[in-house]
């Protein structure tokens, strides 16, 4: 089979989001090389196998923050400076294949696509779908969005994460199936052992984006209480804004918790295993009724799969139980005080099994490993084939 080279393209950071760096460092194994283009916008920490190359928009870091706050003309000159940067790589590189990880970058490929060489692959993956409703008309996003009707009959792959959310694209213009790839976590990253409740203390751990919907607020009031002898404690891992954070803080001193609350902030990517490895139980309950959290399915929800990577068992809502009936790992629980005190009690008892369900179940099934090895042998054919 012949030597791949890549051009990855994210319009963003690409730590931002586990897929994209589990999608790379797999590119990475199957390709002779992998240049991956990024917006500056975050520190860099991930260290990528050698064969890979980061090439910045820009020599200085402007955080993302800041990037938002800009007028518009200055973030659409950004973008397009963006543009050009790609173009011109494709053009010194001539890859044999382009994987683009987010709308603008698809908005960035449909501008230059008739000044690509012809027998370039591009492959376009959407680990999350963006709602149309929510996003302001003429803005970056908008136009991203809306790429995907000029240039799905165009690309020659596209995959997501799960098929529930095939209703955000408009899939009957591609010329090829689409593919699934879940948002399952990396081999390589965990430890995927059997866990253990060494103490008298549960630690419950919600790793993520931290805010209303989670269940959070229920599982602060259950801090109150001792389940099968044992008393709990949380921990959350992630990005949080300072007004829920506060708000979370002033239920925890209305139950007199805070003590059993430990908050984590956002860090480098190769921390969140061992962050996950203080906890027991995984937590992933989402009550929220916007449609991208109604179309999860099972291979939407990241974190899951790097609950479970580390041996800890799922506590999850009700309503996603269906998508893991055949999982011993995966509790389904309401917010009622009772419901959670039962479920809980229910792990506990029954600890040492279901975490080494939960291990067994990422290293012979629900790893994003797997997936990719299949998927990637699609578009190594393909490649092949239009180098003949």
């Amino acid at each position: 089979m012949r030597k791949i080279k890549t051009l990855s393209v994210v319009y963003a950071h690409h730590e931002s989001h586990g897929p994209q760096i589990f999608a790379i460092e797999l590119l990475s194994k199957y390709c002779k090389q992998v240049d991956l283009l990024y917006a500056n916008v975050a520190e860099t920490s991930w260290e990528f196998p050698a064969n890979v190359t980061l090439i910045k928009d820009r020599k200085k870091l402007m955080a993302q923050e800041t990037v938002y706050k800009k007028n518009i003309f200055k973030k659409w000159s950004y973008f397009f400076r963006f543009v050009f940067i790609m173009l011109k790589q494709i053009r010194r590189n001539r890859y044999d294949l382009i994987v683009l990880f987010n709308p603008p970058a698809l908005l960035a490929i449909r501008i230059i696509y008739k000044l690509i060489p012809k027998k370039t692959i591009v492959w376009y993956h959407n680990y999350e779908p963006v709602d149309p409703t929510t996003v302001k008309k003429y803005s970056q996003g908008w136009f991203g969005y809306k790429a995907m009707k000029k240039t799905f009959s165009k690309i020659d792959f596209f995959s997501f994460s799960e098929k529930e959310r095939e209703i955000f694209f408009p899939i009957h213009l591609l010329k090829t199936k689409y593919l699934i790839f879940p948002n399952y976590s990396l081999l390589e990253l965990h430890d995927a052992k059997k866990r253990e409740i060494n103490d008298n203390k549960v630690k419950l751990l919600f790793s993520g984006v931290i805010s209303p919907g989670n269940g959070l607020e229920e599982i602060i009031e259950l801090l109150q209480s001792d389940i099968g002898g044992k008393g709990l404690e949380l921990i959350l891992k992630g990005y949080l804004k300072d007004d829920y954070k506060s708000q979370l803080l002033e239920l925890a001193k209305k139950y007199q918790v805070q003590e059993k609350i430990t908050i984590i902030p956002v860090g480098p990517w190769q921390d969140v295993p061992s962050v996950i490895r203080r906890g027991n139980i995984g937590i992933n309950i989402c009550t929220k009724r916007d449609i991208t959290s109604q179309t999860l399915g099972k291979g939407g929800s990241g974190k899951i799969f790097q609950y479970i990577a580390e041996g800890l068992p799922v506590l999850i809502n009700s309503d996603m139980k269906k998508y893991f009936e055949e999982y011993s790992w995966a509790i389904g629980t309401s917010l009622e005080q009772s419901s959670l005190k039962k479920n809980i009690e229910q792990i506990i008892n029954n600890y040492d099994n279901l975490s080494q369900s939960a291990a067994d179940s990422f290293k012979t099934e629900l790893n994003c490993n797997i997936y990719f090895e299949e998927l990637f042998q699609n578009v190594s054919a393909k490649i092949n084939g239009a180098l003949d």
